[in-house]
């Protein structure tokens, strides 16, 4: 991994922190992506906060990762939006449920 860039959403917390910081210890240059800036400020890296439920937010995400690390070699996609609401799964509202659908992907219109 030495030298690689790697952007990892869902990176303040949990498994996205992790990830990001074995990355960071296998020689990466992690970029970390949450909506939470103090969650992302506690990691220590590289960071961006973005709403990745938005084409603007993958958008800024990406060419944050870009201009500031380089061109990115690994993706680690591992953002929500359910534990951002703290609700159980089951009593999220439909529309609800589509969103959080949605945001589990990055938008292709982020790449441009």
């Amino acid at each position: 991994m030495n030298g690689r860039v790697a952007l990892v959403t869902g990176g303040g917390r949990g498994i996205g922190r992790e990830a990001a910081l074995l990355l960071s210890a296998a020689g990466a240059r992690v970029m970390v992506v949450s909506r939470s800036v103090a969650e992302l400020a506690a990691v220590g890296l590289d960071y961006v906060a973005a709403d990745l439920g938005t084409a603007e937010g993958c958008a800024l995400a990406v060419a944050e990762t870009e201009r500031r690390l380089g061109s990115i070699d690994v993706l680690v996609v591992n953002h929500g939006i359910g534990s951002a609401h703290e609700r159980l799964v089951c009593r999220i509202p439909r529309s609800g449920a589509r969103r959080c659908a949605s945001t589990s992907t990055l938008r292709s219109s982020s790449r441009g």
